[in-house]
């Protein structure tokens, strides 16, 4: 609950005076720290003054990358990769070595568009990647089975070539078999978090969908 204006001390008030001169905040913000000084602790307000600037920060940040010339940089990150994926083939084809995702349209030619990951994106892939073993995975992943009793069809494939610092992965995987087996289903998490991050984006909704579909 606030305090009601009245009950402002003028402190408080040349404490206002000054969020807005040295911080730049609007009226209505620094009126509002006015009122809540009185029942949060000196922490709090700190940690709103820090909020405040991120928020106006970030806003800014936003507006300049917009106005910016789109520019790849893919030797700035901690993690590149070569994600293809598709029924059948690997059409599908996601490069952050040149920022571009490619789209199967099935019955028609696929679709080239630009897009990057930011550094946030990818460092939580390869935490993930991390947190599996990924790099220690064999080259083609096969499930271990004795008695195979279901097939998936039509199936998909997918391959991967990772590269971090100094180490250098390729994976591929033929998903036929729809036995259980933790490392596929720890493999298919991974996926579904880079897929996930290309389907959020504006460049990939905007995309036509296919003319036609895989039998």
């Amino acid at each position: 609950m606030y305090l009601p204006l009245t009950m402002c001390s003028n402190g408080t008030e040349h404490a206002r005076q000054e969020f807005e001169e040295i911080n730049g905040l609007p009226s209505s913000v620094a009126l509002h720290l006015c009122f809540t000084v009185r029942i949060i602790d000196m922490k709090n307000i700190l940690f709103s003054i820090i909020f405040i600037h991120l928020v106006f920060w970030s806003c800014q940040s936003t507006t300049d990358n917009q106005n910016e010339e789109y520019i790849c940089n893919p030797s700035e990150n901690n993690l590149n990769f070569i994600f293809r994926y598709g029924i059948g083939e690997t059409k599908n084809n996601l490069n952050t070595f040149n920022c571009s995702f490619t789209k199967d349209m099935v019955c028609d030619p696929p679709i080239t568009i630009s897009l990057e990951f930011s550094s946030i994106e990818l460092d939580s892939i390869y935490n993930y990647m991390l947190a599996i073993e990924f790099f220690n995975l064999p080259d083609t992943f096969i499930i271990q089975t004795q008695d195979t009793l279901c097939y998936i069809t039509p199936y998909s494939t997918f391959y991967f070539y990772v590269v971090s610092g100094n180490k250098t992965k390729e994976l591929y995987w033929q998903d036929d078999i729809c036995d259980p087996d933790p490392k596929k289903s720890e493999i298919i998490q991974l996926i579904d978090i880079i897929t996930g991050i290309v389907k959020s984006r504006d460049e990939y909704i905007s995309l036509p969908q296919p003319g036609c579909g895989y039998d």
